[in-house]
């Protein structure tokens, strides 16, 4: 965590302004060590809707083992994002529940990877993990599907916000 909290300061650095309301958002992504191409796709979107702000935070880790992992979680976290902030600026966001928007733009997301003409490559279809954050009147609504994490992290540590959804989990 301290790692990250020191990548994001420096990211922080080279970022414009924050809002009139000082709202930032930014993120790292990091191939890792493993492979020379990076499968991870980061989407955000912020807005004013009725006088109030929110923000939408996506993050997919594409799976490695599938075929085109990184075109799974750029198109997933694209779509996800897209789909919460036309549901953030219809206004829907201040009459319906941010629960079922947000799943109901992970299955969109879940389509659109599948629906992709993607030649089969020998491995498993294209596939990536996913965790969405909707803040709107100061209230987090987190969707995930997979073992990508969302914690909340504060001035007094960490807690984690989702379960992994894995086999190990399930034994």
């Amino acid at each position: 965590i301290e790692d990250m909290r020191r990548e994001l300061a420096l990211v922080e650095r080279e970022l414009a302004p924050p809002t009139d309301d000082g709202l930032r958002i930014a993120g790292v992504c990091d191939p890792g060590l493993r492979r020379a191409h990076n499968e991870d796709a980061l989407s955000f979107a912020t807005g004013t809707t009725n006088g109030e702000r929110w923000s939408v935070l996506v993050v997919c880790d594409g799976v490695s083992s599938s075929s085109h992992a990184e075109r799974a979680s750029s198109l997933a976290s694209k779509t996800v994002c897209d789909a919460l902030a036309h549901f953030a600026r219809s206004g829907d966001v201040a009459v319906e529940p941010g629960a079922m928007a947000v799943a109901q733009a992970i299955r969109a997301a879940h389509v659109a990877v599948c629906a992709q003409p993607i030649e089969e490559l020998g491995g498993d279809p294209p596939g990536t993990t996913i965790v969405v954050g909707l803040v709107w009147r100061q209230r987090l609504t987190v969707g995930w599907v997979g073992d990508s994490r969302a914690y909340w992290v504060s001035e007094s540590g960490a807690e984690l916000l989702t379960e992994d959804h894995s086999w190990a989990n399930e034994a």
